[in-house]
Parts: structure tokens; C-alpha cells; sequence
């Protein structure tokens, strides 16, 4: 009988592995040095050789490997990723500049097309990287919408990556020796098998075995139930409490949270806003409709944390998606924590569930207790009027002094501003748990 390494394990694993090929490249040319250059020159490479590995390795971070999820959590990945995005970025726009401040080449490496096609097409993927991290940085500004983004993204992507290997293949110095080019074709590819799996392998496998739309239920004016159930001959989704999937309609794939607990059989739901051009159309699927699911990931649930007895729940609008999945699975287990649901909505209207809330909170176990906090109340409202923050978790959650863990799902600015709270107020790192809703 096999039994899995703790996630720690593979976690250390995973980092060493991902370090020792960021930079394998870059400490062969070392060992293999045989002759110097200018100074801005040997730095022009070196960043060169640093730079596009961390390049390379992208698409294995965003290619979902399930045992980094465990790991790490693939919000985690993603801030990684976005991070790594950034500085290979950085160092690969410098690379041709210092290469062109050495007086040997000169500054027409990058003023003139009057070069070897290998010289041209690093110019083409040097545009075509800029453009990837303007995009990146600026899509709210530009006005790209979700979905143009990703299709450039991922378009700017293979340009990027692909001119690149080429490019470097042909011109790089250091990579004219067997063992170097051994390597720089081995990330190769690894690059290209995780891009593979990722965009062509993995979502062909879901198209051939989907699962169906088994209802579809309107909770207030802009949210929307979905039931999924697999079909024939497709396992169901096996989920913790808490987690999110990847869902494919009509070609398009988003992230959403699952509401439903582990518990429920035939399937298992997601409930889901319009809030954009992807979202904006749910309401118009079909019973029947068929649904790639990928999934689940993330490590946002409470039976991660065991040893975790009193928590305080913070949702923010439709962030509540992954807490009624973690109540759900506390009410059908009759699980023995003590919670506390601090809910922040602009209106009355739109809370969810607040029926099934309320007789969660009249059963035994778990023991909890439902705050609702609108921003925008109506004059009739009795309740906490404002915006979820320390004063109020003092004034209903009391016990965090004592070591409660916080589990906050929301916009991003509301984690932001809680977290920070949290943190000044002496909350450890390990007890604040959060799910941010910008993949």
C-alpha cells in the first residue's frame, strides 16, 4: 500500500525542483566559462540566461499540477506565477539593451532590421513580451475585457516563448556547446508538454467526458445555482468543502467555487453571479447542457486545519460561496466547532441562503451564529449597517484574541483591508485563511 508524502514534502520538493531548473542553465554556463566580454556584456547574458528559464517554467506553473495545488494552494501558484511573470520580464527587456551597451555589437542590435533572421526574430519576441506585460499590468486600464485578455495572453504567450527557444538557440554564446544546448532543449520541452497538457491534452479529456447541467435555480436577481452531475460513466467531482473548479461552457473556461458539501449525492453545485460577459448568460443554460469540469483545487477549506476548533468566517457579496460549502459540510457532519458568519452585502436582497442560514443557526452543532452587515440598508433594516471590520469582529468574534482562525473570501480590497487589520491586531499568519476571487 502506497502512502502520499505530506504536502510539505512535496512542497519542498516542488520549490527545490523549480529553483535548481530556473537556474541550471545559468550555473552550467558558469562551470563551462571559458573566455569574458565587456561587463555589460557578461551581465546582458547572464540576465539573459536567468531570465528565460523563469520564462520557460510558466507554463508549468499555470498548468494546474495537482500535487503544487495540494501543496501550495493554486492561488498561491497563481501570485507566484504572476510574480515570476514580472521579474523574467524585467530581466529580458534588459538582456539586449546591456548586450547592445557593449561597443562590439553596438546600439543597432536594436535600432536596425539590417540582421540574421535568429537576430530579427528575438526583436519580434522582445516587442511581443512587452506586450504581454503591458497587457498584464493594464487590462482594467485598457479595457480589455476577461476573455480578449486571455486569448492574447496566451497568443503573445507562444510568440514569446517559442521565438524565444529559437532565437536563443541560434545566437546564445553559452549555447554553443553540446551539454548547454542538452539542456536548454530539455526545458524546451518541458515547456512544451506543459503547455500541451494544459490547453490542448487536458481540456480535449473533458470535452470527451462532461458532465450535464441536472437543474439550474435563480437565487435573487443576479446569482444563479447550477447543478452538475457527471455523466454516464464519469466519476464525480471528489472535493473538500471550500474549493473551486474550472468550468468550460460554449468553449469558455472560468474559476468558480463550490457550494455544495462533499455530502450531497447526484452531483455537486456552484452559484454563480453576473458580473460579466462570460457570467452574464447563465441563467440561459439548459438542464442537459453539457459542462467541462476541472478540478477541484485550492486549499481554502477547514478539514485542511483540523486542529482549528473556533472560526470566524468573513464573506464579502458572492465571496460566501466557499463558506455555505464549508457550513453545509459542518451542519450534514454535525461537526463540533464553533463558528461565527460575519456576512457583508449592499442590500438586503442580496443575501443568499438565509433560510437555510437561519436553521443552521438554530442547530446544535455546529454552533453557529449569522451576522449580516449591509453597506446600503434599507430604512427598515435592524441589523449592522457598514462594512465588516476589526470593531465589529471585537464586538462578535471576541475569542480571536484566543487563537480563532479566520477563513475571508471576497473582493480582493476587503481581504486586503482585513488581513492587514488582522495582522496588526496579533493574528498569526497561519490562522488567517483567504480566497481571493481574481484568478
Amino acid at each position: 500500500m502506497r502512502t502520499a508524502l505530506p504536502s510539505r514534502v512535496v512542497g519542498c520538493l516542488l520549490a527545490c525542483s523549480y529553483a535548481l531548473i530556473a537556474t541550471g542553465p545559468f550555473l552550467l554556463a558558469l562551470l563551462m566559462k571559458t573566455h569574458s566580454f565587456s561587463p555589460a556584456r557578461e551581465m546582458g547574458l547572464a540576465l539573459g540566461l536567468l531570465g528565460f528559464p523563469v520564462l520557460a517554467l510558466q507554463p508549468v506553473l499555470a498548468s494546474r499540477v495537482r500535487a503544487a495545488d495540494r501543496a501550495f494552494g493554486l492561488n498561491t501558484l497563481y501570485v507566484f506565477h504572476k510574480t515570476m511573470a514580472m521579474l523574467a520580464g524585467c530581466l529580458l527587456i534588459a538582456h539586449p539593451f546591456l548586450l547592445a551597451a557593449d561597443p562590439a555589437i553596438g546600439w543597432n542590435l536594436l535600432t536596425s532590421v539590417k540582421h540574421p533572421w535568429f537576430i530579427l526574430l528575438g526583436q519580434v519576441s522582445l516587442l511581443a513580451l512587452a506586450a504581454l506585460l503591458v497587457t498584464s499590468l493594464l487590462r482594467k486600464e485598457l479595457h480589455l475585457s476577461y476573455e480578449r485578455w486571455r486569448s492574447a495572453h496566451n497568443a503573445l504567450a507562444v510568440v514569446v516563448l517559442a521565438g524565444g527557444f529559437i532565437h536563443s538557440f541560434y545566437a546564445g554564446s553559452d549555447l554553443q556547446r553540446w551539454p548547454m544546448r542538452t539542456l536548454w532543449m530539455l526545458l524546451a520541452v518541458l515547456t512544451a508538454a506543459a503547455y500541451a497538457c494544459h490547453k490542448l491534452i487536458g481540456p480535449r479529456q473533458r470535452r470527451a467526458h462532461p458532465f450535464r447541467i441536472a437543474g439550474v435555480s435563480r437565487e435573487n436577481r443576479q446569482v444563479w445555482t447550477l447543478t452538475l452531475a457527471p455523466a454516464p460513466g464519469v466519476e464525480g467531482l471528489d472535493y473538500l468543502p471550500g474549493q473551486f473548479q474550472f468550468l468550460t461552457f460554449r468553449s469558455e473556461e472560468h474559476p468558480f467555487t463550490i457550494s455544495s458539501s462533499p455530502t450531497t449525492t447526484g452531483g455537486h453545485s456552484a452559484t454563480i453571479k453576473e458580473s460579466g460577459d462570460f457570467t452574464s448568460g447563465i441563467g440561459r443554460l439548459q438542464v442537459g447542457d453539457s459542462v467541462g469540469v476541472q478540478g477541484p483545487f485550492g486549499r481554502f477549506s477547514y478539514l485542511l486545519y483540523p486542529d482549528e476548533e473556533d472560526l470566524v468566517f468573513i464573506g464579502g457579496g458572492i465571496g460566501i460561496t466557499p463558506l455555505i460549502g464549508m457550513l453545509r459540510h459542518m451542519r450534514d457532519t454535525a461537526a463540533r466547532k464553533k463558528a461565527i458568519l460575519l456576512w457583508g452585502n449592499r442590500t438586503e436582497e442580496d443575501i443568499l441562503f438565509r433560510e437555510e442560514l437561519d436553521g443552521m443557526a438554530a442547530a446544535v452543532q455546529p454552533a453557529l451564529r449569522v451576522v449580516h452587515v449591509l453597506s446600503r440598508p434599507g430604512p427598515a433594516w435592524k441589523g449592522e449597517r457598514g462594512r465588516v471590520d476589526l470593531e465589529l469582529i471585537r464586538r462578535y468574534a471576541p475569542s480571536f484574541a484566543d487563537g480563532a482562525a479566520f477563513y475571508i473570501c471576497g473582493p480582493p480590497a476587503m481581504i486586503d483591508s482585513l488581513a492587514s487589520q488582522l495582522n496588526r491586531a496579533g493574528t498569526p499568519p497561519a490562522k488567517l485563511h483567504t480566497e481571493r476571487f481574481d484568478l
